[in-house]
């Protein structure tokens, strides 16, 4: 086998990819852990084992990834729908859209276990990247692919309550996380133009650059479905009648915002990836921050040291 088949093959595995991703947010200063499992029911109630495949932790704030890596060869790419308005996103059954503006920066850095953002207006983090909605892979020769970006969203957004609840109801920190999902690909990644609105035209398309803007990185919407919404709140309730951290309101506010998490996912093709990592860190730092719900999670563990030690006595 010649050495270019062999390296090939691979890159197939996913693990060179896992690799250089990992060490770009090293890079960066980040500290990762490499994958993250949870286990989640299916239809018939029989539990399983899943992971995705990263999770990426900056040094300096608290401010998280979720990381699922996705490799292709060179032969495919990443197409994706322009999302250009709020109102665009009713247009595919976004959820509770008249009256939740998805466009602030609170449904991006999904906070937990309570609200970190002083100023729950603020929105601009949306505006460092084109954002997309609903995406499929393709080849060069026209030919579609299985859906490997449809794939990595429900990875990412199965798994995301179940890592979020582990902030809620451990508490192992004082400070709350924003925390992000990512895909990051090889695969190069392309945006439909706004302004292409005839079928003729993509037909006559020799190329996706011809009806497509190449992007580095880009914010994808992800609508949950019923299944994923059921499943979310099946989690939530028996974690609640676990922990009963529902009496302290900053925590249970948060709480009920998490079922219909996540709404936005950083989509970067891995030669971007440190460009899309430092723009949103920096914007991020930028904002500012309200940490006072911290000295509740510092009484919630007061009271349990305190149950404790009349335990053991």
């Amino acid at each position: 086998m010649s050495g270019s088949k062999w390296g090939e093959s691979f890159l197939k595995s996913g693990l060179p990819l896992e690799h250089i991703t990992l060490m770009t947010f090293k890079s960066l200063n980040w500290e990762c852990s490499l994958h993250y499992e949870y286990l989640r029911e299916n239809r018939e109630g029989t539990s399983a084992w899943f992971e995705v495949d990263m999770v990426a932790t900056s040094r300096e704030w608290d401010l998280q990834f979720l990381v699922e890596c996705k490799y292709h060869d060179t032969s495919r790419f990443w197409f994706f729908l322009p999302c250009l308005t709020i109102d665009h996103l009713s247009e595919y059954d976004a959820l509770s859209v008249a009256d939740v503006d998805l466009e602030l920066d609170i449904h991006v850095f999904n906070s937990a276990p309570f609200e970190s953002l002083k100023n729950q207006r603020t929105r601009g983090a949306l505006d460092l990247a084109s954002k997309s909605i609903w995406g499929v892979v393709t080849s060069h020769d026209g030919a579609k692919q299985d859906n490997s970006i449809q794939t990595a969203l429900n990875q990412l957004a199965y798994s995301f309550v179940p890592y979020n609840l582990g902030s809620f109801y451990e508490l192992n920190q004082l400070r709350a996380t924003a925390i992000i999902p990512m895909i990051v690909t090889n695969a190069e990644i392309f945006r439909i133009k706004p302004e292409i609105t005839n079928l003729d035209v993509i037909r006559e398309a020799s190329a996706p650059s011809e009806i497509a803007d190449e992007v580095g990185w880009t914010w994808c919407y992800f609508a949950p479905n019923n299944e994923l919404k059921y499943y979310n709140l099946n989690l939530m309730e028996k974690h609640e009648t676990k922990h009963k951290l529902e009496q302290y309101e900053p925590i249970n506010t948060q709480l009920e915002k998490l079922w219909s998490s996540p709404s936005w996912v950083v989509v970067a093709n891995i030669d971007s990836l440190a460009e899309a990592v430092q723009s949103i860190h920096d914007y991020y730092v930028s904002l500012e921050k309200d940490y006072s719900s911290s000295s509740i999670i510092e009484e919630i563990w007061e009271e349990r040291i305190s149950k404790k030690n009349l335990q053991d006595r």
